[in-house]
């Protein structure tokens, strides 16, 4: 009877739900994640509040509203810079049309309007918030070209784009930029890594998680847990508790891929790190908890209906969701 009134519920509210989602709306996740590190940190340092904030102001819900706009038309802008068709053509992973056309020559304006509720919210955010829009679309310029170089400049750029935003959050707290910078610097370190090993989990079906990252692989992982130590020295000289707390316990996920240098390993250490994260900032600022909780469910169920997968997760293969 439950499932019966839930398949109903859901058919009424699917074709919202298939314009919502043709957007990557798991995008926004480690940007939510990231701001609210970032002004939960704030916080703590100029009001000495360290744990479970729950006050909500207008300034603050307008700038998580505003950056959560940007953050999505990025994201498309991302894909059509990544998929090489500004001229036309169809993204064949999401099924939509890339260019701008009737139907989606709204985007722009969405754009502009994220920006304007950014500035409403803070209008010292400004400046962070253009940086990371503008590091994430070279960075997906960068796709196109190949060799070792420009893949190492992606993955610093997303380091990069990942501070920026934490920063962003941290400034609209109104504390200092000079005080943050540590915990800047440890958020740049953590997705540089992070970024990096990332890019040895497979996206075909036919490899098996069980598999081993090669030499290559091997050589990353030691770097990531050379930047891990590094951004937990950040942190623990910064204070800072969510963040020291978070890293050093992603450093036995990191150990153990390591060790046994599998496909798997290196999964757990790119999905837990981000479900640490958001697990010690919901602990600062609990209000996280309630945007990340409602997106991923409702991910599931749409993901579930559409096409019977699993996505997002924090289990099985790289491939049991819709890619990522």
């Amino acid at each position: 009877m439950l499932e019966k009134y839930r398949q109903k519920i859901f058919t009424q509210i699917e074709p919202i739900l298939k314009q919502l989602f043709r957007f990557d709306l798991n995008a926004l996740i480690p940007v939510w994640i990231l701001l609210v590190a970032g002004l939960g940190a704030g916080y703590a340092q100029a009001e000495h509040e360290l744990f479970w904030r729950v006050a909500l102001d207008v300034p603050v819900l307008l700038l998580f509203i505003g950056v959560s706009i940007t953050g999505l038309v990025t994201e498309h802008f991302y894909r059509l810079f990544a998929s090489g068709q500004e001229d036309g053509g169809t993204d064949a992973k999401a099924g939509m049309r890339v260019t701008f056309n009737a139907e989606n020559n709204w985007i722009p304006y969405a754009g502009f309007a994220g920006i304007l509720l950014v500035v409403l919210g803070s209008s010292l955010v400004l400046i962070p918030v253009l940086i990371a829009v503008m590091l994430r679309i070279l960075q997906a310029r960068l796709t196109r070209w190949t060799g070792i170089l420009p893949q190492v400049t992606g993955f610093i750029l997303t380091g990069l784009c990942a501070a920026a935003v934490y920063q962003a959050g941290w400034l609209a707290s109104s504390s200092p930029a000079v005080a943050g910078m540590h915990q800047t610097m440890a958020i740049a370190l953590l997705f540089f890594g992070l970024a990096a090993v990332a890019g040895l989990c497979p996206r075909e079906k036919d490899r098996s998680e069980l598999e081993k990252i090669g030499t290559t692989g091997f050589l990353w992982v030691l770097a990531y847990l050379v930047l891990v130590c590094l951004a937990a020295v950040l942190a623990v000289q910064a204070g800072d508790a969510a963040v020291s707390t978070s890293v050093a316990l992603i450093l036995p996920f990191v150990l153990v891929a390591i060790v046994y240098q599998r496909i798997i390993d290196i999964l757990r250490i790119v999905r837990y790190s981000i479900f640490i994260l958001a697990f010690f900032t919901g602990a600062r600022y609990p209000l996280l908890y309630l945007p990340l909780l409602t997106l991923f469910y409702l991910s599931r169920a749409y993901y579930n209906h559409q096409s019977g997968v699993k996505y997002p997760t924090l289990e099985g293969p790289y491939w049991a969701g819709t890619g990522g």
